[in-house]
């Protein structure tokens, strides 16, 4: 398969398809959305939002894209029979916006936000010790500031505003960056903070309409990853150097996401409190597991059931 071709032919029906998002015919915001596309941005909490949505979802109702490349990811949902696309409620995976184009019926946006030098430096950290990944061998040759000051991937370089601007953007200028903030205000009905993870869960909540309380245990958290305060201050410079779209773009909209939760007032903070009270306690019940693992699944009769609220009757 040539991934050239069909990147520049993904470029050409997304220029048609934002056509069609300026006359309002394909995306649409919150209650009216059948399908919820979640732009997935690398190391922004991704793997436990997909947790979440396993069992928040039926198996039919949910796709996941991480091919290796976006052009795959979006070849391989653009092949999906149209059927199947009908029977979509959520769209997860690193792939930018702009994958309303080729889903044929009404949708909305969500995505989480990361503070970029701190995405950059787990995102290195994550590639160093994950042989399989792509920028391996760049991260363990190069080490952190030169994995930062390298051509390895445009990846590196405000890979957040690319994502929220277009599909497959491979570089970014204050034009990308107005784009991608346009897309968020029009086009996004959740813009979450993985720094504010509980909150931005009870907003994807509202957005996405899930009767069920979500709860949840975090999952790919970078291993052996030395905090902030250890890494180099010229490594930390780098990244700044070569992100300064993205840091722009997080300082937005983290000022835009404390405007809205404020707006939802005592309400969300309730929800917030029983997110985090229902998630202690599968916490818990997931270790006490591994410590028995012959003892017995929740009862009806518990306090709280984990089995799949999507299934349960």
């Amino acid at each position: 398969m040539n991934f050239l071709s069909a990147e520049q032919n993904i470029i050409g029906r997304h220029s048609a398809a934002a056509e069609a998002v300026d006359a309002g015919a394909a995306v649409v915001r919150g209650g009216a959305a059948k399908t919820v596309v979640f732009v997935h941005i690398p190391k922004t909490a991704g793997s436990t939002l997909c947790q979440i949505m396993q069992r928040l979802y039926k198996p039919h109702e949910l796709l996941c894209l991480y091919e290796t490349r976006i052009a795959q990811s979006v070849e391989l949902f653009e092949r999906l029979a149209a059927p199947a696309k009908r029977r979509l409620r959520m769209v997860l995976g690193h792939v930018g916006f702009g994958l309303h184009a080729y889903l044929g019926r009404p949708c909305t946006y969500a995505t989480m936000l990361r503070e970029p030098v701190d995405r950059i430096v787990s995102y290195y950290y994550f590639a160093l010790r994950t042989p399989t990944h792509f920028l391996h061998e760049a991260a363990k040759e190069l080490g952190l500031e030169g994995f930062a000051r390298s051509e390895a991937s445009h990846k590196l370089t405000n890979s957040t505003t690319k994502y929220l601007a277009e599909i497959d953007g491979h570089d970014a200028t204050r034009h990308t960056l107005e784009l991608a903030k346009a897309n968020l205000e029009r086009h996004f009905s959740a813009v979450g903070l993985v720094e504010r993870f509980d909150e931005s869960l009870m907003l994807l909540r509202r957005a996405a309409g899930w009767g069920a309380l979500p709860y949840y245990d975090r999952a790919n958290v970078t291993r052996d990853r030395p905090p902030m305060s250890d890494i180099p201050r010229s490594a930390l410079t780098a990244i700044r150097a070569r992100n300064e779209l993205d840091l722009e773009l997080y300082d937005w909209a983290a000022s835009r996401f404390s405007r809205e939760v404020e707006a939802a007032g005592l309400a969300l903070r309730a929800e917030v409190a029983t997110l985090r009270g229902t998630s202690l306690l599968y916490r818990t019940y997931r270790k006490a597991r591994k410590r028995q693992p012959s003892s017995r699944s929740p009862r009806s009769s518990d306090l709280v059931s984990f089995s799949d609220p999507a299934h349960s009757s």
